[in-house]
Formats: structure tokens, C-alpha cells, sequence
């Protein structure tokens, strides 16, 4: 059951309003935050198992460009 609220509340903050709406309410200096304002960053890492690379998806990682 975890799993699925975990999964829910990734997915819910995807959205950039949603996300922009979480950030203004809970960290102090950012009331200003636009949705529009927020670019989706990179969250792959490379790593080295067993002689072989490997990829893996990190979770989510929004940048706020103002």
C-alpha cells in the first residue's frame, strides 16, 4: 500500500502547477513561484556494477529559472 502513495505522490508532483503550489506553501521565499517558471531536470546516474554500466533513474528534479 506504501508503494502506491508513493507512487501517487510522484506522479502528482510531475505536474509543474501542482509542484509550484507545494513549494509556496511550505518553503519560506519562494511565494513568488510560477509553475511556468520551473524546468524538469535530468535524474539519470551512470554507475559501475560488476564490470558492467549501468543506468538508473533517480526520482524527480525540477529547476526554478526566474
Amino acid at each position: 500500500m506504501n508503494h502506491d502513495k508513493d507512487i501517487l505522490e510522484k506522479h502528482l508532483l510531475e505536474f509543474d502547477d501542482i509542484f509550484a503550489d507545494i513549494c509556496r506553501l511550505l518553503i519560506p521565499g519562494l511565494e513568488s513561484m510560477q509553475a511556468n517558471e520551473l524546468e524538469r531536470e535530468t535524474t539519470r546516474d551512470l554507475f559501475q556494477n560488476e564490470g558492467m554500466i549501468s543506468e538508473v533513474e533517480r526520482d524527480m528534479l525540477k529547476k526554478w529559472v526566474k
